[in-house]
């Protein structure tokens, strides 16, 4: 059900060895030297570099990356890439995300649902007042924690995951200057057309929503300004290229 729901967003669509047999080998490899079970590839049809990797079951694990990705990336590069994603799928970080994001929404589903049984209950008697009065402070409670509280720690869970599926690409390709390349390359135009908030934190770099013509110009912009080394904020699902870059010169 989760690669369904990620394939119907993204666009992706499954492929065969035949129609990309160097990516095959590329995510083959390295699942051997992990005995891994091999993964479905899939393509997402986008003029942008991003990659994503989901699974329900181990036996039933995707890796989609975009067109342009698999164009733009040499061999290392996406070897990179791909051990990035491979180790999103051995630390269930896709089921892990997807378990956040559904504990958030129930969170939220839980609030407005206390919300609507004490305006329902407002014109209660006297004798409920306090009743009424203790469900209404129970849903502010439920209202912090769905809407402020548990999104930051999502995108918290999401952010720890990247820097670790980062360094463990590089212990799975033992090449840290690869994914410093990819990373760098991918940071100038990871803009999914498709993507949505809901499915942002899968992406190996946050898919910002833009339309063409406003991300063409954004990456103009980048190109030109981009002076300062970009903070990571605790509002991002990702922590900035920059970080990541840095983690990994160091690692």
């Amino acid at each position: 059900m989760q690669k369904d729901i990620m394939f119907w967003l993204s666009g992706a669509k499954a492929i065969t060895r035949k129609d990309n047999p160097e990516v095959y080998n590329i995510v083959e490899n390295l699942c051997i030297s992990k005995w891994l079970p091999m993964p479905k590839i899939a393509i997402m049809n986008e003029q942008w570099m991003n990659a994503f990797a989901t699974w329900w079951k181990k036996n039933d694990s995707r890796i989609a990356f975009t067109s342009w990705l698999l164009e733009k990336l040499d061999k290392k590069e996406i070897e990179a890439v791909a051990g990035h994603e491979l180790t999103h799928l051995i630390n269930n970080d896709s089921l892990l995300m997807y378990v956040a994001y559904v504990f958030v929404w129930v969170a939220s589903l839980a609030g407005q649902i206390l919300l609507r049984n004490n305006l329902y209950s407002s014109s209660s008697s006297d004798n409920e007042s306090k009743w009424v009065n203790g469900w209404f402070i129970f849903w502010i409670a439920f209202l912090a924690l769905g809407y402020l509280f548990y999104p930051l720690i999502r995108l918290a869970i999401s952010r720890k995951r990247e820097y670790m599926a980062d360094l463990w690409s590089v212990e799975l390709t033992r090449d840290n200057q690869a994914m410093i390349s990819a990373l760098r390359k991918i940071s100038t135009n990871s803009y999914v057309s498709k993507a949505n908030d809901s499915i942002s934190t899968f992406f190996i770099a946050e898919p910002k929503i833009w339309g063409i013509d406003k991300a063409k110009e954004k990456m103009r912009s980048h190109a030109v300004i981009k002076t300062e080394r970009k903070k990571t904020s605790i509002r991002d699902s990702h922590p900035s290229i920059d970080d990541r870059i840095a983690r990994l010169q160091n690692y």
